[in-house]
């Protein structure tokens, strides 16, 4: 197989649209499954990294195993509590808000070891938040829904254990980037039609539209940022049967 598709699975990178083209050009069903694991666990590495040295020296941590209700595995959620060295005395004794925090990736790629590194983009407010950053199931291994269905299982996590974890009930919020921007999206319209106790909800740069053969894919094709065959070898991925538009 792989040399049917012309390139090795340990070489294997999305924007490189030779070897995603490769695999775009083959109904999913003929992807080897391992075709996005080296690549995948090297984006690990490198974001342990980056995390070490934009979240570490700031928040301690502690991964949690939570049961998913939509199928047989675990998620792994990365806790991450503002180091007393850094601590600030919260006005009236008040707990710190908890923010459900999903990493972007494709909705392919993972967050770091030990968490997402993008969570420094918070720091400013650390001290007065609680966040659980949620390891979702990653396609294609696992296509959609499955992304979506643990970020929604961590949220209904999150808002039964809040007082638990020592966060405040009253303040939950689910925050993402990139594809965690449309899974935290996703999550907020689960809590909004539970009419779920969540206060705020935001999105930073989400991916939420698949119709690559827009004028905006077109113009950006190349960068910067993400190339288009990246995009589109992430939407097939996680939505092999979607349709260019379809929401």
């Amino acid at each position: 197989m792989l040399a049917v598709l012309g390139f090795s699975t340990a070489t294997f990178n999305p924007a490189d649209c030779s070897s995603s083209y490769a695999l775009l050009e083959r109904p999913n069903a003929e992807w080897p499954v391992g075709a996005t694991d080296t690549f995948a666990a090297s984006t690990r590495e490198k974001k342990t990294r980056k995390w070490r040295k934009m979240v570490e020296p700031w928040w301690d941590h502690e991964l949690v195993s939570v049961p998913s209700t939509h199928g047989q595995r675990n998620i792994t959620i990365a806790l991450h509590r503002w180091r007393a060295r850094h601590a600030v005395t919260l006005g009236g004794g008040r707990r710190p808000a908890l923010v459900l925090w999903v990493h972007g990736g494709g909705m392919v790629l993972p967050s770091g070891r030990l968490g997402d590194p993008q969570i420094g983009i918070l720091r400013r407010l650390g001290p007065q938040l609680l966040i659980a950053a949620v390891e979702y199931a990653l396609a294609p291994r696992y296509p959609c829904p499955a992304a979506a269905e643990d970020v929604i299982d961590s949220l209904d996590w999150v808002l039964s254990h809040a007082a638990a974890l020592g966060g405040d009930p009253g303040r939950v919020a689910v925050m993402g980037e990139s594809a965690g921007g449309n899974l935290a999206a996703v999550a907020a319209l689960h809590a909004a039609r539970r009419r779920l106790p969540v206060r705020f909800a935001g999105v930073f740069y989400p991916m939420v539209e698949n119709a690559v053969a827009s004028p905006s894919y077109s113009l950006f094709s190349q960068g910067p940022g993400l190339r288009k065959c990246a995009m589109e070898f992430f939407w097939r991925a996680y939505c092999p049967t979607a349709e260019a538009g379809q929401r």
